[in-house]
């Protein structure tokens, strides 16, 4: 009979939903990489506030040195 090896990652992953992750969780599923962010949205929700972006009328903003 043939043999079939199972391999990980047996082809690169340079591009598409595959190829980024979370710097979090390393989840890759809502991925949000908007301003470099790489972060997936329960991240995002967990640390936006941590990161800088206020809500102001139910959008998220980035505040950038305001105090």
């Amino acid at each position: 009979g043939i043999r079939v090896g199972f391999t990980w990652n047996s082809h690169p992953r340079k591009f598409g939903q595959g190829s980024r992750s979370c710097h979090v969780c390393s989840n890759w599923h809502r991925l949000i990489s908007k301003y470099s962010l790489n972060m997936c949205h329960q991240c995002f929700r967990q640390y936006a506030r941590d990161i800088g972006f206020i809500k102001l009328d139910s959008i998220l903003v980035y505040r950038s040195g305001l105090r």
